[in-house]
């Protein structure tokens, strides 16, 4: 007697196939799932080194001033910070060329810092004449946004994209304090803001007399 072979089944190969197919797809959105999230980890612990380098780098900056600075003359928390940078005369007053403003534009997210830069072509005795002193007292934000009306600053880029910019100081009399904490926040693509704390020392610390 002949047996006959047995009927394929076709219905539960089909069946078997779906199945495989469905844990191959499972697996790849899996696979790259875990892909994106180490590339997003990767992009992240980049963009974190970058900051921490601009960080490094405008304190740099900061530093050629603050290390140098006799005094911190006013503290605007909207406006930013006036050093008294020296006092090569040793009168004890501020001149206007001695004046750095450290400026915080919240609106363009920029920290920058200004001076008095009078034209070269002025004689020797025009720039002694118009290097007036400045009252101790004064807003001395306000003075150097006359000098700027009057077209004789110029002012240098410290770092771009800063979401906030804090101050504070050893001392509730400001032109007292010898040491500065700045406290600046970064916008950082794939992290958020990044904080930074930024310590200084004024060693040569002197307040005017006048």
């Amino acid at each position: 007697m002949t047996r006959r072979p047995a009927p394929t089944r076709r219905a539960l190969t089909l069946l078997e196939l779906m199945l495989a197919l469905a844990i191959t797809g499972m697996i790849g959105v899996g696979i790259a799932s875990t892909m994106t999230m180490v590339a997003a980890g990767a992009r992240g612990e980049r963009d974190g080194r970058s900051a921490i380098l601009r960080t490094h780098a405008v304190g740099v900056r900061l530093h050629a001033y603050l290390d140098n600075s006799l005094c911190v003359l006013q503290h605007d928390p909207s406006r930013g910070v006036a050093l008294w940078l020296q006092d090569p005369g040793g009168e004890g007053a501020v001149n206007l060329s001695e004046i750095r403003i450290i400026w915080w534009d919240a609106a363009n997210r920029r920290l920058s810092v200004e001076r008095l830069d009078m034209p070269e072509e002025w004689p020797v005795l025009l720039k002694a004449t118009y290097n007036t002193a400045v009252p101790a007292g004064s807003d001395f934000f306000a003075v150097m946004l006359a000098q700027r009306d009057a077209g004789v600053t110029k002012e240098q880029t410290l770092m771009e994209s800063v979401e906030s910019f804090t101050a504070s100081f050893n001392d509730a009399d400001i032109q007292a304090a010898t040491r500065m904490d700045l406290a600046l926040g970064e916008e950082v693509e794939h992290i958020g803001v990044f904080q930074a704390l930024l310590t200084f020392s004024l060693t040569d610390h002197r307040r005017p007399t006048r």
